[in-house]
């Protein structure tokens, strides 16, 4: 029989009994047995009872993680206030934009007004002299109208004054045989002779005819609205 060597629980190394050191010779052709293995855990599917977890991080990633040194609190809060300031000023810049946006559509809109409203201003004046330029064709119209009205009564006044001249004026011819070089009516000079259809105040007139050193006078009455002749030889 071969030597067995057991450790009691009593023995100096107070060992468990689990934990016994069999020591067993080695026989050819036999496997060789150790100690008894422990049946592995049951492994717990987390899946089918709490749900899917994420996959865990290699181990590496979790040491790189925690070797990282920890950031300083006052680079945080200097970074934290730089981006608000950047942010501020990222607003500031928005709003000057849209002001300048709002300011430049307010210009070319008043400009817009100014252009309509300087064209409608241009229309009315246009509009005043052409209607002030009717008028005072109409004015000239009317004063020529006036004149043409005034022109022709004046035609037609002198017309009848005329007519009423020749009804109430006589008509004198004088003929001289076989001329005379002067006709005086009454110290008026008429003319060289032939005289036709002078009109003259009806009544007696006394003519004066000269020939050179011939000289004769004639008396002679005049009827309103008829001719009188006088031939007279100045031989």
């Amino acid at each position: 029989m071969p030597n067995m060597q057991l450790n009691s629980p009593g023995g100096m190394g107070h060992e468990p009994i689990g934990a016994a050191t069999v020591a067993l010779p080695a026989f050819p052709g036999l496997p060789e047995i150790g100690p008894p293995q422990q049946p592995p855990p049951p492994q717990q599917h987390y899946g089918q009872q709490h749900g899917a977890l994420p996959p865990l991080p290699p181990q590496s990633q979790i040491e790189t993680a925690l070797s990282l040194p920890r950031p300083d609190p006052a680079a945080l809060w200097a970074a934290q206030q730089e981006r608000k300031k950047s942010e501020r000023r990222n607003q500031g810049v928005m709003i000057a934009v849209i002001a300048l946006t709002v300011l430049c559509v307010v210009g070319i809109a008043a400009l817009v007004y100014v252009k309509i409203r300087a064209k409608n201003n241009e229309a009315a004046a246009a509009a005043s002299a052409a209607a002030s330029a009717s008028a005072a064709k109409a004015q000239a119209a009317a004063a020529s109208a006036s004149a043409a009205a005034a022109a022709s009564a004046q035609a037609a006044a002198s017309a009848a004054a005329s007519a009423k001249a020749a009804k109430e004026q006589g008509f004198l011819t004088v003929i001289c045989n076989p001329y005379c070089d002067d006709v005086l009516d009454g110290g008026k000079s008429l003319g060289a002779s032939p005289i036709r259809n002078l009109p003259v105040a009806p009544g007696p007139h006394k003519l004066t005819l000269k020939k050179g050193a011939i000289k004769k006078v004639v008396n002679v009455t005049i009827v309103a609205g008829q001719e009188t002749q006088q031939k007279v030889p100045m031989q």
